[in-house]
This record gives structure tokens, sequence and C-alpha cells, in this order.
């Protein structure tokens, strides 16, 4: 009996060693939680909306278009508690028009199939200002993360163009393009789902799907091509209505105070 009431206590106490040492780190990750500020960079990619806007209606079946661009900036963070925070940023976007005509291709490689032969690209200032509800971390210190915000942009006047013809890249196709930025300031509004981790010493690697609503017209291009005897004319444009992906890294606080 005293052996098996001395093999009852040992393995309490065991249990109740594992489950102070877990809440102990998880009160130093909330104490890094509290009131602290931190610095951090971001990079991703999104796929901007292409909405016809004049031209032709009928196009040649081997003909695509849609949008995209990329991102990079700074970020920075105020978490306020275990729950909420704030961010805000600064940084540079891409954004524009893809124009596609497909060819003939192996079933070895239906990759080729879709051949990107033009592109024009512009680029913007941005500043986004969001607030964040951060979900209860899980045991491996990873937590879901919603916000919900607005962006402040720039935009510059800007025109390019881009030809492909000859056939050097369809056989019997040239394709013709040219794209303008609409100079100014814009707004959008923003809505980010993310799923984060936090590093033993402060820092945290963010992943973020992000969701923009634009409200005036950013840019335009036209595209002419000519093939199998036909010529086609289109006009697109986009608002900024895209959904990305970012990745998001944010240093050891710079400011904070210890939860009491």
């Amino acid at each position: 009996m005293n052996v098996i009431l001395n093999f009852n206590i040992k393995h309490f106490s065991m249990k109740k060693l594992i489950t102070l040492v877990i809440i102990a780190g998880a009160l130093q990750l909330t104490a890094q939680e509290n009131k602290t500020i931190r610095v951090g960079l971001t990079w991703g990619f999104q796929g901007n909306d292409v909405t016809n806007s004049g031209g032709m209606q009928e196009a040649s079946g081997r003909f695509r278009a849609d949008g995209g661009g990329g991102a990079f900036g700074f970020a920075f963070r105020y978490d306020h508690d275990n729950h909420w925070m704030a961010t805000a940023g600064m940084g540079v976007q891409s954004f524009g028009f893809n124009f596609y005509l497909s060819q003939n291709y192996s079933f070895l490689h239906p990759e080729l199939r879709d051949k990107q032969v033009l592109k024009n690209e512009f680029g913007a200032i941005e500043a986004p200002i969001m607030l964040h509800y951060k979900f209860n971390p899980d045991c491996r210190n990873k937590r879901w993360v919603i916000g919900a915000g607005w962006v402040n942009g720039f935009i510059s006047n800007n025109t390019n163009s881009a030809v492909i013809g000859d056939g050097r890249d369809i056989p019997g196709y040239t394709m013709i393009s040219s794209g303008a930025s609409n100079q100014g300031y814009y707004a959008m509004l923003r809505f980010s789902v993310a799923r984060e981790k936090t590093f033993k010493r402060g820092a945290i690697l963010n992943a973020t799907l992000l969701f923009n609503a634009g409200f005036r017209e950013l840019a335009t291009a036209k595209v002419d091509y000519f093939g199998e005897g036909s010529h086609y004319y289109h006009e697109f444009k986009t608002s900024g209505n895209f959904v990305g992906l970012r990745l998001n890294y944010f240093f050891r606080p710079l400011v904070g105070r210890t939860a009491k």
C-alpha cells in the first residue's frame, strides 16, 4: 500500500510540475504582448481585378487577361494586450495587366499552354492602418488573427507600352498593348485573416491573406492583336481590388511593459 501511495504522489507531483512549466511559458508570452511595439518587414504578391471597359466584345479563343503584382515594405505593430493590436506600414506595391495567348503544347508540359506575351505594370506607394483581434494561442504559440482597416495610397502619372510581333512567340500573331495610370491619392478598404507564430525571444512570423476593395479607377490598358486573318481590340481597367498574400516578420519588441 505504501508503495502504491508513494508512486501516486510522485506521479501527481510530476504532472503538476509540467503544468506549472506550461503556465509559466504562457505567462511569459503574454507579458511580451502587453503594450509592446515591434518593427517588421513585409513581402507578398496579389492578383488584382481586370475588367473589360471597351473595345470589341468578341475575342479570340487564344486570348486571356488578368492582373497581378507584388509588394514590399516596413510594418509597425502595437500589441495593446493579449487580444487587441494595431498595425501601420509604409511600402510600395505593383499592379497591372497581363495579356496571354494560348499556344499548342505537349501533355508533358501543360504549363506552356498559356504564354504570357505582354505585361503593363505600375507602381504605387501605400500606407495601411488596421485594427486586429487576436484569438488565444494554442500549445505551440500559434494563433489566428483577423483585422480590418484602410489603405492610403498615391500613384503617379505613368504610361508604358509593349509589343510582340512577327510570330516570335505565337506563330502568326502580333500583339500591341499600352497602359496608363491615373495620378493621385486613393483610399481602399482592407480586411485580413492571418496565422502567426510567436517565438520564445519575442519575434513573430505572420502569414496574412488580404482582401482589398478600391473605390476609383487606378489604371487602364488597351491591347490590339492580329492573327489568323483577324484583328481584335480590347480595353481594360482596374480599381485595385485584389486578393493577396503577405508574409510579415516582426522583430523583438522595441518598447514593452510586462503584464502585472
